[in-house]
């Protein structure tokens, strides 16, 4: 090609350039010949969300040989705009702000003002006028955001004496990433990071915290936190009081050396979870492994392991008969006694009346639409479920459903189901297995 096609082929190319506006801006496209529009781009900022309702708006052009009349920028919330359309918002650049590079592109860029609707989506394009008409750049969008993150705090749950569960739920992170959340927790109202605090990891949506090394018998204050670019925001504050231990006795032995942390409850002192002992408190060896019909026949003492699996044994205790319960030998440690019905009834009196189980119940293992499970006792009660007599036979059942639990008195027990709120007072055989709880003297 000689030079005179080539400088034909390089006209062309520019006219259709400038007459589509084309961004495309590479060396041969220049208009350095007069009668051309601008050649425009639309520049990406960094960042296209915006922040404190200011974003950076960015553009070239190429202007040619004819004489510079306007610039700037077209935004609109509607994407596929066009200059003439009743949405359009026309920001104009100050002249003076250009800057021209070596190669002959002028640069320019201005800080638009979002104005303060959060989660807004706006599109914008560069533009540039002079004497022969208007190039326009490509469309880009931008977010605005004009707020730190929402977040809600969650009530407290599993309260024992020096920890509990709590969390948050970061309903909006505002348009930019959540970087940490988490409780902020304390002695004294209105609680923030220069207090205690838990990290949760980062993003929207549901958390949980565990709070430890809590003092009993003591008031708190949690509020949920959440932070973006823009700051750190708080939830509403719930407060929560540790259970207390009982005065001079944290803790019980067993004479096969099982411990047991105890619980203050109004006026009585209980065991925080139930008997595993297998020896009567003189070292008589309680029976086991009993099948059905030797379970059903026995008029003495005797447990079982719910399923004969060991690991429930481990987790919820043992499975006692009345015999065992009621036998002078004595179950549980020196000191202890198992609960009278009348004792039972005292524990329901200071809890409000049997229809606030969910204050015995320990959270995660009675969900259900009917409860409302607080554990806010410390009794952390499991569904440990029962060996009875049913259809005929000797079966266990009710499992993560149910839980039973014997009285001295005989036949009467006190049980909490899955289902709703109650703390049912029943009778059972004297053969049933159930659970026990110790109280002291």
């Amino acid at each position: 090609m000689n030079s005179i096609s080539k400088y034909f082929f390089k006209s062309t190319l520019i006219v259709l350039v400038g007459l589509l506006g084309s961004s495309c801006n590479p060396e041969y496209l220049r208009p350095s010949l007069p009668g051309k529009i601008p050649i425009v781009e639309t520049l990406p900022n960094q960042n296209l969300v915006a922040v404190n309702s200011q974003i950076q708006l960015r553009g070239s052009f190429y202007l040619g040989e004819e004489n510079l009349m306007e610039v700037g920028f077209l935004v609109s919330p509607i994407s596929g705009f066009v200059e003439n359309d009743q949405s359009v918002e026309k920001v104009i650049v100050n002249k003076s702000d250009l800057t021209l590079t070596s190669d002959g592109e002028y640069l320019f860029e201005m800080e638009f003002n979002v104005g303060l609707v959060p989660e807004l989506t706006k599109y914008y394009r560069a533009f540039c006028k002079n004497s022969v008409g208007i190039g326009y750049g490509n469309e880009l969008s931008f977010k605005s955001v004009t707020s730190i993150p929402t977040v809600l705090t969650i009530t407290a749950s599993s309260v024992t004496q020096n920890a509990a569960l709590l969390g948050g739920n970061v309903t909006s992170d505002g348009g930019l990433l959540v970087t940490g959340r988490g409780v902020a927790y304390g002695k004294f109202p209105n609680p923030t990071l220069l207090n205690s605090s838990t990290i949760d990891g980062v993003g929207s949506g549901t958390f949980t915290s565990t709070l430890t090394g809590l003092s009993s018998s003591t008031l708190y204050y949690v509020r949920a936190f959440a932070t973006n670019s823009l700051g750190t925001s708080y939830g509403n504050e719930v407060v929560f009081t540790t259970s207390s231990a009982c005065f001079g006795a944290p803790s019980v032995t067993d004479i096969d050396g099982n411990s047991y942390e105890t619980v203050s409850i109004g006026s009585q002192c209980w065991m925080r979870s139930n008997l595993k002992v297998s020896k009567y408190r003189n070292g008589d060896n309680i029976p086991t492994g009993l099948n059905s019909f030797a379970w059903e026949t026995t008029t003495s003492g005797a447990y079982s392991m719910y399923n004969s699996d060991p690991v429930n044994y481990d987790f919820y205790g043992k499975l006692y008969n009345q015999y065992a319960v009621t036998d002078s030998r004595g179950l549980c440690p020196m000191g202890w006694h198992v609960p009278s019905d009348a004792d039972w009834t005292i524990l329901e009196s200071h809890l409000g009346g049997p229809s606030e189980a969910g204050a015995l119940k320990s959270t995660g293992f009675w969900s259900h639409p009917n409860t409302v499970v607080t554990n806010s006792s410390g009794f952390t009660a499991l569904p440990a479920g029962s060996r009875l007599r049913y259809n005929g036979n000797i079966v266990y059942i009710s499992i993560g459903n149910e839980g039973f639990w014997w009285s001295s008195s005989l036949g009467l027990i006190r049980r909490l189901a899955i289902n709703n709120n109650l703390i049912h007072r029943d009778s059972h055989q004297s053969i049933f297995g159930n659970s026990v709880r110790c109280l002291k003297d």
